[in-house]
Order: structure tokens, then C-alpha cells, then sequence
């Protein structure tokens, strides 16, 4: 076998593996997202495929890259509430919205920090029941302030349109 077959069925093992994994504690916890509701969410079987391993402890593995991909989102966020002087696109999106609406951007970066420093005690703690709450909650608190992320995106894609068309 030639080593990209090798990689492709490395790949293949390690998605197929950690699926089973996720299924698994799925069905101790039952209202956890679905595999499908968290791989459309943060692409976590892309992530897997790629680096061609799979966790020791699911649960914890799952609560660390569902903030990885909701910590990436507030970078963006966190230009239209403190925009970087030296960048001129940050500086141009943070006029995109009204003070306002930047009070409902701050929501969703408290709300961020506030789970991370959660996290931060559960990793020290090392509880998987509590870990899987934790999943629990953030995924169902994700839907709702994404939304706002949406708005942001919508308006700002939006405004660079109309500066296109003048």
C-alpha cells in the first residue's frame, strides 16, 4: 500500500473509531448532540480525519474543541467592540454597527469567557459527568448566540457590498 492509501485508511480508522466512541457515550448521555448536530457545529470528524487519531477521553476531548470553535469565532467579534488601530479592515467593520448592537456583541463575549473559565475549572477538575453537561448546555447556549454572530456577519457582508456598488 502506498503511503497516501496509508494516510486515507489511517484517516478512515480514526473517524470510524472515534465515531463508534462518540455513539457510545451518547448512549449513557442521552442529550448530548447528536455526532451529526456537533460535526455540522465545529467539523470535529474533519478534525479527526485530518490529524488521524482518536481521543483517550471523549468527553473531554469534545467540551475542548467545541470551544476551539466557538473561541474562533470571538476573535472576529472582538473587532467590533475593540477594533485593532492598524489594521483598516478592523477598523472599517467596527463602524458597521451601532452601539447598540456592539451591547449585544459584549453579550456574547461574556457569555464566551464565562464558559471558557468554566472549562478551565472542569479540565482541573476532572469530571467527565460534569464535562458532559457542560457539552450539554454550551452546544444548546451556542444555537442562541450564534445568532448574533449571524446578524454581525450579515450586516457586515452586506455593507461591503453596498461600498462595492458605489
Amino acid at each position: 500500500m502506498n503511503p497516501k492509501d496509508m494516510a486515507l485508511a489511517d484517516a478512515q480508522l480514526a473517524v470510524e473509531t472515534f465515531s463508534r466512541s462518540y455513539e457510545e457515550l451518547l448512549k449513557r448521555h442521552q442529550k448530548l448532540p447528536t455526532l451529526a448536530e456537533l460535526d455540522h457545529t465545529t467539523d470535529i470528524l474533519e478534525y479527526i480525519s485530518r490529524h488521524r487519531t482518536a481521543p483517550r477521553n471523549m468527553a473531554r476531548f469534545v467540551r475542548g474543541h467545541l470551544l476551539e470553535t466557538i473561541n474562533a469565532w470571538m476573535g472576529y467579534l472582538h473587532w467590533f467592540v475593540l477594533p485593532n488601530q492598524q489594521n483598516a479592515v478592523s477598523m472599517e467593520e467596527y463602524g458597521f454597527v451601532t452601539d447598540q448592537e456592539r451591547q449585544k456583541v459584549i453579550k456574547v463575549l461574556n457569555w464566551n469567557m464565562y464558559r471558557n473559565r468554566d472549562a478551565n475549572l472542569l479540565q482541573i477538575s476532572e469530571d467527565d459527568d460534569r464535562t458532559v453537561d457542560f457539552i450539554i448546555s454550551v452546544f444548546a447556549e451556542w444555537k442562541i448566540h450564534k445568532e448574533t454572530i449571524v446578524y454581525v456577519l450579515d450586516k457586515s457582508r452586506a455593507t461591503w457590498k453596498a461600498k462595492l456598488e458605489k
